[in-house]
């Protein structure tokens, strides 16, 4: 037989106490044992995993967008004009930094609690507001400067964070400003300005035009007064029926030959000589005007060749047999085929 043991003052028999002891031991290793995960079937994980995917409404069509070839061409395009190499920046005056209008899009590096001014060209106003890719993280401001002709409109940027990037268009009178904003921790750029290639050639066009105005003064007005003129001239088409001048005088030293405004191809001039020939002699033609630089007796306009050719001449009068002539009503044109 079995001899009793003593468990807590109690005897029991060694059966009865393997029985106690193995219970325990059930009792201890399911208390700490790691939890049981049930294992996944095979063929099973992808359903699972799309019953924990989040659902995306029916309504919403994810699938990717194919860009067309000319579309990826225009994008390319658009970067390489942004990234243009040859778009230095130079310095201006005052310290600042001024890039060519539209060689690229420049970048302007700005900073928090700094500002990034952008001047504009002088005279030159905003239309409207500038546009802004983020209106959140940026601030804009306008101000002015100058007053009248001289009078130059600021665009005052700062960021509120670092590491920002985004565009702003500024749309003028003039032109349209396309501009990339960045900003960085430390460095940033205080002033920037530009130079417009297409306002220097506008200023040679008119400086050019200022020069020809100032020619057709000279012409309308000669170095003497009008009661000074001497129109004392007669005009004759001795061949065909050419360019007949509208007014002829001389202030003393050159003679204007004033044609008709419907003139579309002016006539060759020669001075006739005393020996009846036709001379070489200096003159232009200048807003309908020839103006020979001496005075003569006797001049010819001819135009054409052959049969086809006209001359009128010109001849200069005292002024006794100019009011002789005058008392006939065909003095100034008398032609002869």
């Amino acid at each position: 037989m079995n001899e009793p043991i003593l468990i807590r003052g109690n005897l029991l028999s060694a059966v009865t106490q393997a029985i106690t002891l193995g219970i325990a031991l059930s009792v201890t290793s399911v208390a700490f044992a790691a939890p049981v995960v049930p294992a996944i079937e095979h063929g099973t994980g992808q359903q699972a995993h799309e019953a924990n995917a989040p659902v995306i409404p029916s309504h919403l069509d994810l699938t990717p967008i194919p860009i067309p070839h000319p579309a990826m061409m225009a994008s390319t395009m658009s970067e390489r004009f942004l990234q243009n190499p040859k778009a230095i920046p130079a310095q201006g005056n005052n310290g600042q930094v001024t890039f060519v209008f539209g060689q690229s899009v420049p970048t302007i590096t700005c900073a928090p609690l700094r500002i990034c001014d952008i001047s504009l060209e002088p005279g030159e106003v905003i239309n409207g507001a500038p546009q802004m890719g983020d209106t959140v993280r940026w601030q804009v401001a306008p101000a002015v400067s100058g007053e009248g002709d001289d009078k130059i409109t600021h665009v005052i940027v700062k960021p509120t964070d670092v590491g920002l990037d985004t565009n702003m268009v500024i749309p003028t009178n003039r032109r349209t400003y396309y501009l990339r904003l960045v900003s960085d921790k430390k460095d940033y750029v205080t002033s920037i300005g530009f130079t417009y290639p297409d306002t220097q050639a506008k200023q040679w066009a008119a400086y050019q035009a200022q020069q020809a105005k100032k020619a057709a003064v000279v012409i309308d007005k000669p170095a003497v007064s009008v009661d000074q003129l001497d129109f004392n001239y007669t005009v004759k088409s001795v061949k065909g029926k050419g360019m007949v001048p509208v007014r002829i005088f001389n202030d003393g030293q050159k003679v204007f030959i004033q044609m008709p405004k419907d003139m579309q191809e002016a006539p060759a001039l020669f001075i006739v000589g005393q020996d009846g020939k036709d001379q070489l002699v200096n003159y232009r033609l200048r807003d309908g005007y020839f103006i020979v630089d001496r005075l003569f007796d006797e001049a010819a306009l001819i135009a054409g060749v052959g049969d086809d050719q006209s001359r009128v001449t010109i001849t200069h009068h005292n002024h006794r047999v100019v009011e002789r002539a005058r008392s006939d009503k065909n003095w100034f044109l008398d032609y002869e085929d």
